[in-house]
């Protein structure tokens, strides 16, 4: 029940930060709007996996797994604050536990991740009508969890152990466009020079947007699925066991 609690308090706070929260629901959407749509009318196809696509269709999977990374970005702020605040030295107090406390960072993200995999899913029918989304959000029902566990681990990681904004907003700087332009969200792997392709075998962003392809194209996805998992557990528990060890209350101003 307390992480239940924690999650309605972490959702009723994003009435206190609309305005960001606004932004992120905004931004895919741009995305896709202008972007992908830009492209789509100059990429007439490009091919995953040696399969030929239609740009529009190979990108939106894209930015649907994008929402995990937006969900780590927003969670560095969330447990930086709350512990700053004290709202995590409250609940710990409460006698909720670190998974408890991370549990409920990852439970009130999910609507909101799933607002925006709605939101995307309605405009691609908008403006890419020859994109067929039924699958695609079906899929995304099912794996969105996994991505923002690990996107959310990620950024819980950086909450715990950086007790510095401008230490963590260098490292945000600094580490979330290359994650995005590295992952093959607007390009094919099947195409691009070695180093990119080496880059974007290191990025948990490119097995994510994978899996939704293979899914939705009915191609083996179990290779990707088990990476999915294994990333989702890995900083899953690494967030954990880092909030457990975290100060709970920081003197950060």
């Amino acid at each position: 029940m307390r992480t239940f609690t924690l999650a309605a308090m972490h959702l009723r706070s994003l009435w206190n930060w609309r305005s960001v929260y606004l932004g992120r629901l905004i931004e895919p959407l741009a995305y896709l709007a202008f972007m992908v749509v830009g492209l789509n009318a100059t990429v007439a196809s490009t091919t995953y996996r040696g399969v030929a696509l239609p740009y529009g269709a190979y990108v939106v999977p894209g930015i649907v797994a994008l929402l995990g990374v937006r969900a780590g970005t927003s969670a560095v702020s969330d447990v930086s604050n709350d512990r700053k605040w004290g709202v995590y030295a409250f609940a710990r107090l409460a006698g909720s536990s670190a998974s408890g406390y991370f549990l409920s960072l990852a439970l009130a993200a999910l609507p909101l991740a799933y607002l925006q995999a709605l939101s995307i899913l309605i405009l691609t029918l908008i403006v890419l009508p020859g994109v067929c989304v039924a699958n695609l959000a079906v899929v995304a029902i099912l794996a969105l969890p996994f991505y923002l566990a690990c996107w959310i681990g990620v950024g819980a990681l950086m909450g715990a152990l950086i007790n510095s904004y401008s230490q963590r907003d260098l490292i945000l700087s600094l580490v979330n466009l290359p994650i995005i332009l590295t992952a093959p969200i607007f390009f094919s792997l099947d195409t691009v020079p070695p180093f990119l392709k080496a880059l974007a075998l290191a990025n948990p962003l490119t097995y994510q947007s994978d899996l939704l392809r293979d899914i939705t194209l009915g191609l083996p996805w179990q290779a990707n699925g088990l990476v999915v998992a294994s990333l989702a557990l890995v900083f899953g528990s690494a967030a954990v066991t880092a909030l457990a060890h975290s100060e709970w209350l920081t003197a950060e101003r």
